[in-house]
């Protein structure tokens, strides 16, 4: 071939004719150039295209797991306040002449029935950190967003740890000899129809523990920190699903 072009170089030179192989060579070269930029061109939409498509991949599976954990969220938002309202009505029969024990009875079930735990749905998220295809979120601020999530986690965890020890704190009081939590689920009707035992004759003494100072003080130190639990972690931890979600959702329409 190189042969070739070698002959058809040296006739147009004898002939006089460079000027006209030049232009010749030219066209050809600038031939092979823009075939190269349309390959690249095509190759590079045909990756930016597959780019797409797992990004959307992924912004949809986010979404399906953030509109999960906003519900999960929303119940345990729930529950919690029922606990701090019922240790309020508690902490408000301390120290009344006349209680009815069936009435502490409940308030003391309802109140401690329900730990009080999130755990969100992050197996898209801990892939998307895990693989580092967190970039192929083309949004700088979701991209924020989802690694600030994964921080204020962490910081409510370490805020249900502290409502956890305090609730076993204030149910402790009762495992003492002085008490007796059998009789408190037979008014309740929990050991009778649940745990299908037999009612007990001892008493509850629950009288003297509404009369109990350090009960009154764990169940204060309770109360104040689900409110804390609630005002200071969880509500703000659903604004944070909420943006999340309305940002997932605008990429989406993208």
């Amino acid at each position: 071939m190189a042969k070739i072009f070698r002959k058809f170089r040296l006739k147009h030179i004898k002939t006089g004719k460079l000027k006209q192989y030049t232009l010749y060579a030219i066209g050809e070269i600038l031939l092979v150039v823009i075939g190269i930029l349309i390959a690249l061109g095509i190759n590079s939409r045909v990756e930016q295209n597959k780019q797409k498509e797992l990004e959307q991949t992924y912004l949809k599976a986010l979404l399906n797991d953030f509109e999960i954990n906003q519900r999960k969220l929303n119940n345990l938002i729930a529950a919690n306040q029922n606990n701090y309202d019922n240790s309020l009505k508690l902490i408000g029969l301390i120290g009344k002449e006349h209680v009815e024990e069936n009435e502490f009875a409940k308030l003391m079930v309802t109140t401690f029935s329900y730990d009080i735990h999130y755990n969100p749905n992050n197996a898209v998220l801990d892939e998307l950190l895990n693989t580092g295809n967190l970039k192929s979120i083309s949004s700088t601020y979701l991209r924020q967003r989802l690694t600030v999530w994964i921080a204020t986690l962490d910081d409510v965890k370490s805020q249900e740890e502290e409502l956890a020890k305090q609730r076993e704190k204030a149910m402790e009081i009762l495992l003492s000899d002085k008490y007796n939590m059998r009789s408190l689920l037979d008014e309740t009707g929990i050991s009778i129809d649940e745990l299908k035992l037999a009612p007990t004759a001892k008493e509850s003494a629950f009288e003297d523990l509404l009369n109990n100072n350090s009960f009154e003080s764990r169940m204060l130190l309770f109360a104040l920190t689900s409110r804390g639990t609630q005002l200071e972690h969880y509500l703000p931890l659903k604004e944070e699903i909420d943006n999340i979600l309305k940002t997932l959702a605008v990429e989406l329409e993208d």
